[in-house]
C-alpha cells in the first residue's frame, strides 16, 4: 500500500492567537516559533493516533490482494473515487464511514482517493496540543540546570491521546 497526501490541511487543531493566549504571550516575536510547534505537536499526535486531526485528501493505491482495505487518517470523511486502470470501480455498497474500510474487486492495483479529517477537532486533542506546545515552548532545551521541576505525570496528559488511537483488529 502506498499513501500519498493530495491535498494538506489548511486549518490548524489550534490556532497561534489561542497558543499565545495560553501561552500568556503579548508579543509578536515568536510566532514563527509557535507555527513551528503547532506543526510539530499535530504530526505527533496524528502519529500516535492514526488519525488526521484536521482535514486532508488522501490517494492510497493497494493491491487486489488488500481487499477489504482500512484506509489510513480517521476519520473517513468521503470517498471520492476507487479506480483500476482509469475504470471508475462500484464502491458504494462497500464502505464503512465508521471503521474507515472499503471493499473492491479487481484484478489490478486499486487507487483510492478519500478525504478524512475532523469537521472540528475534539476539544480534548486541543487542550492536549496546548499543553504540549506551552511545554515545548517554556522548555526549549531537553535539560534544565539549577531548578527544582517537578513533571506532572504523563500518564495524566498523554492518556487523552490514549482515547483517540485507532484500534487494529
Amino acid at each position: 500500500m502506498k499513501l500519498t497526501c493530495i491535498t494538506k490541511p489548511t486549518a490548524k487543531p489550534v490556532t497561534r492567537d489561542e497558543i499565545k493566549n495560553f501561552c500568556r504571550v503579548l508579543h509578536d516575536d515568536d510566532d514563527d516559533l509557535f507555527d513551528l510547534l503547532i506543526d510539530a505537536v499535530t504530526d505527533f499526535a496524528q502519529n500516535v493516533t492514526g488519525r488526521q486531526l484536521c482535514t486532508a485528501t488522501y490517494e492510497v493505491v493497494a493491491s487486489p490482494k488488500e481487499s477489504p482495505l482500512r484506509l489510513p487518517n480517521a476519520p473517513l470523511r468521503s470517498i471520492t473515487s476507487v479506480t483500476c486502470n482509469g475504470v471508475t470501480l462500484d464502491y458504494s455498497s462497500y464502505y464503512d464511514f465508521d471503521v474507515g474500510f472499503v471493499e473492491y474487486t479487481a484484478t489490478d492495483d486499486v487507487t483510492i482517493r478519500y478525504e478524512s479529517g475532523y469537521d472540528k477537532v475534539p476539544k480534548s486533542l486541543q487542550a492536549w496540543c496546548l499543553n504540549k506546545i506551552s511545554t515545548l515552548y517554556e522548555h526549549r532545551e531537553n535539560i534544565v540546570v539549577g531548578i527544582s521541576v517537578a513533571e506532572i505525570p504523563s500518564s495524566m496528559i498523554d492518556c487523552i491521546l490514549d482515547h483517540y488511537k485507532v484500534r487494529y483488529l
